[in-house]
């Protein structure tokens, strides 16, 4: 969602920026092959990279490309999830446009399959996604979504040690993810030490 020039992102940069938003997303059609904003924000080290990986708003080589130049230390996973992830595949109407949940999982501004219109999975698939599209490990996944978007952020990172808050996702590792990689099955989410959540067994 930029037009910035190389220099305009370098200034950002050097005035505090930290953050490349949904990095690749909302890209023009047509870049320069060299000087574009996305090599600017890929190559620029102050800048963590925000990634929607959902399977629909970065194809897996891209992703796979921004994770092995930024590192995954310099790597946060983001949802954009709507208020209508989780409902079967359909239209339905908002109070701006149509709206249209594909077979794929995709969700569009109806009528059409390109325009999003934010994402229909959780960002449990995503760890599954980014694992499969950079060939990252589980632990190097579960951060991007946790500890260091904390970490960005000036956020506590939580962690199981005596006066830390006990808020855990219990999850299950499994085959069978929408893009053909693992699939993180949560199975039960405890907040401030309570269960919150469950899964029917």
């Amino acid at each position: 969602h930029t037009a910035a020039t190389a220099r305009q992102i370098d200034e950002a940069a050097d005035a505090g920026a930290t953050m490349s938003t949904h990095l690749g997303n909302g890209s023009h059609p047509l870049l320069p092959r060299h000087e574009n904003y996305l090599w600017a924000q890929i190559a620029d080290d102050r800048l963590t990279a925000g990634l929607i990986v959902d399977g629909h708003h970065l194809p897996r080589h891209l992703v796979k490309a921004i994770v092995r130049a930024k590192q995954p230390g310099r790597c946060v996973l983001v949802s954009d999830l709507s208020g209508y992830a989780g409902l079967p595949v359909g239209r339905y109407q908002t109070e701006l446009c149509e709206l249209e949940i594909l077979a794929t999982g995709k969700l569009v501004v109806a009528g059409q399959e390109e325009l999003l219109a934010g994402a229909s999975r959780p960002l449990c698939e995503g760890i599954g996604n980014v694992m499969d599209f950079a060939g990252i490990g589980l632990a190097a996944a579960v951060d991007m979504a946790t500890r260091r978007p904390a970490e960005l952020l000036g956020l506590e990172v939580a962690a199981p040690r005596t006066g830390s808050a006990a808020d855990f996702v219990v999850f299950e590792l499994a085959e069978g993810g929408a893009e053909g990689g693992a699939r993180l099955d949560v199975k039960r989410t405890i907040g401030g030490g309570e269960v919150l959540w469950q899964a029917a067994s």
